[in-house]
């Protein structure tokens, strides 16, 4: 509930500081940070440090070494604007309302997953086609 509460107290400050003529801009595009502009390929992991299902998630990568075999990137969102932006548009791009978005939230390129138990099953699938 914390990690809910702090993505929408997060989209707030954003959506005030886009208000307020401030911006979050990525300092080598000059451009609102999107999604569709991580690298092909990367498997994106938004987390808090605070979130235990976050660390269910980064215990398991770690304990497979699925990041060594997977191209994944884990971005903490709350003490970081440009991270949390981006996870914001994710969550747009795969209709979670802002609301009920939290992490650990994956972006695969393409589709999101939500919760560890489906973010582990995602990347046990990911592995599994690496070693076919």
């Amino acid at each position: 509930m914390r990690i809910q509460y702090s993505l929408m107290l997060i989209a707030v400050l954003l959506l005030g500081a886009g208000c307020s003529g401030l911006q979050l801009n990525n300092a080598k595009t000059d451009k609102t940070p999107s999604v569709s502009d991580l690298p092909k390929g990367q498997i994106t992991i938004f987390v808090d440090q605070d979130c235990s299902h976050c660390k269910n998630v980064d215990n398991w990568v770690k304990q497979k070494k699925a990041d060594q075999k997977l191209l994944i990137v884990f971005k903490e969102i709350f003490n970081d604007r440009v991270n949390a932006a981006l996870m914001i548009d994710a969550a747009k791009r795969c209709n979670i309302p802002l609301e009920i978005a939290g992490v650990p939230l994956l972006w695969d390129g393409q589709q999101c997953r939500s919760t560890d138990e489906q973010i582990l099953k995602y990347l046990q699938a990911e592995l599994l086609k690496m070693d076919l």
